[in-house]
C-alpha cells in the first residue's frame, strides 16, 4: 500500500532547474548566511574544501562527494580557500504544491558519489547544459533522467519506509494547494482554505501545521515570494507587475516583505542571477 502511495505522488512531480554550472569559488565571494532561497542545492565536490551548515548540522564539503540542500534551509555556506563544485538549482514539487523534500525528506544530506568516470562526466554534463539555459527538448528529457537518477541514490532502499503517514496526510490537503495555486494572484482568507479542505477553520489550521510546520498565511507568503523569485528571472518584469501576480497590494509591500524573508530586495536578487553561485 505504501508504494502505492509513493508512485501516485511522484507521478505528480515537477521539476525545474534554474541555475546550475561548473566553477571554481573562492573564499572571498563565495560565502552565504541563513539563505532561505525556495529552490534546493544539488553538489558534487571536484576539489578543495568548504563547509555547509542547515538543518542543525555542519557538513565538510570533500572531493568525491555529493550534497544535497533542500529549499528554505537558512543555509549558511563558505569555503577557506577555494572549492571546485559542479552543481544545479533544482525546484521540485509534488501535486503542484508540497516540496518533495519536505514530504520525502532523504536520510542523509551528503553521500559518497558513484566511483568511475561515468557518474562525473554525466554530471558535468548536467551542470552545463542547465548553465547554457536553452537545452533541446530531447536534451531535456535526458536531463531530467539524469537528475533523478541521482537524486534516487539519496534514498537507499527502504530508506522512505516510514512515509506513509506522512505521504497520505499531504493528499489530503491536495485540494488546498491547488487552489492556492489557482488564486495566487489575490487575497486568499484560511476560512476559504478550510472550505475547501471540508474541515472547521481552528481544527484545519492545527492539521495544516502539524502537516507543513508553518501556518496557512506563512505558506501562503512563502508560496508568493517563491513564485515571484521565479518570475524575477525574467528581466523584463517590472516589479509592480511581479507584485499584482503574486497577490501583494503593491511593489512597496512586495519590496518590503521580499527583503524580510531573503534578505535581498528584488533589484538585489536580480543582480545576483546575472552570475549564478551555487
Amino acid at each position: 500500500m505504501y508504494i502505492c502511495i509513493v508512485t501516485d505522488l511522484l507521478d505528480h512531480l515537477a521539476i525545474a532547474l534554474p541555475a546550475g554550472d561548473r566553477g571554481v569559488y573562492r573564499h572571498d565571494t563565495w560565502r552565504l548566511r541563513g539563505d532561505n532561497s525556495p529552490f534546493a542545492r544539488l553538489y558534487f565536490v571536484r576539489a578543495g574544501s568548504g563547509y555547509l551548515r542547515h538543518h542543525g548540522c555542519e557538513f565538510i564539503l570533500r572531493p568525491g562527494q555529493l550534497y544535497l540542500i533542500p529549499a528554505y534551509s537558512k543555509l549558511d555556506l563558505g569555503t577557506p580557500r577555494e572549492v571546485t563544485i559542479w552543481w544545479v538549482h533544482l525546484q521540485a514539487t509534488l501535486a503542484g504544491a508540497a516540496e518533495l523534500f519536505a514530504v520525502l525528506p532523504p536520510p542523509a544530506y551528503e553521500i559518497p558519489a558513484p566511483a568511475g568516470a561515468e557518474f562525473a562526466t554525466r554530471f558535468g554534463e548536467m551542470a552545463a547544459v542547465v548553465a547554457a539555459r536553452t537545452p533541446a527538448t530531447a536534451l531535456r528529457l535526458q536531463l531530467r533522467g539524469w537528475l533523478l537518477e541521482t537524486l534516487a541514490l539519496f534514498y537507499p532502499a527502504g530508506g522512505m519506509a516510514d512515509t506513509a503517514t506522512t505521504t497520505a496526510a499531504w493528499h489530503r490537503f491536495d485540494a488546498v494547494f491547488a487552489h492556492v495555486r489557482r488564486h495566487l494572484d489575490r487575497r486568499i482568507s484560511v476560512a476559504e482554505l478550510a472550505a475547501v479542505a471540508g474541515l472547521e477553520r481552528a481544527w484545519f489550521t492545527t492539521c495544516f501545521r502539524r502537516l507543513t510546520g508553518l501556518t496557512p498565511g506563512a505558506y501562503l507568503l512563502r508560496l508568493r515570494i517563491e513564485q515571484a523569485q521565479i518570475q524575477l528571472r525574467d528581466p523584463a518584469r517590472k516589479l509592480e507587475t511581479v507584485a499584482r501576480e503574486t497577490g501583494f497590494h503593491d511593489a512597496f509591500h512586495f519590496s518590503k516583505t521580499f527583503k524580510r524573508l531573503t534578505g535581498l530586495c528584488p533589484r538585489d536578487f536580480r543582480r545576483r542571477l546575472a552570475t549564478p553561485m551555487p
